[in-house]
């Protein structure tokens, strides 16, 4: 599933993408549907977030500043299908391994 949408100000450093519900639904339904933001030639993987009761994707200023967009501006947004793996460096993967049940707490964490 993809769609086009405009950035939205939300004030301060932010703006956000709005994701209507029939969107949100064909995007795989719920919080934290996992979702790739493209920007001109500029893609970030992200997550849809519950903001003030509505749908939202997060843009922060760094994204909007790399991507040379502002709101108002044009985005496209899809399901993201990859895995999100976090890649331990190799020090803090020997210390979880010398410890089972801090592996385990590890290993139940979410990706964020």
């Amino acid at each position: 599933m993809r769609y086009r949408t405009t950035i939205l100000a939300t004030g301060g450093q932010t703006s956000g993408v709005p994701v209507p519900p029939d969107v949100l639904e064909a995007l795989g339904g719920g919080e934290r549907t996992p979702v790739t933001v493209t920007i001109g030639t500029h893609s970030y993987r992200s997550s849809v977030a519950t903001v003030a009761g509505r749908s939202m994707i997060s843009l922060s200023a760094e994204y909007l500043k790399a991507a040379g967009v502002e709101a108002g501006d044009e985005v496209e947004v899809e399901r993201d299908a990859a895995p999100r793996v976090v890649e331990l460096p190799p020090a803090v993967a020997a210390v979880l391994d010398g410890r089972p049940e801090a592996r385990r707490t590890w290993d139940g964490l979410t990706y964020s």
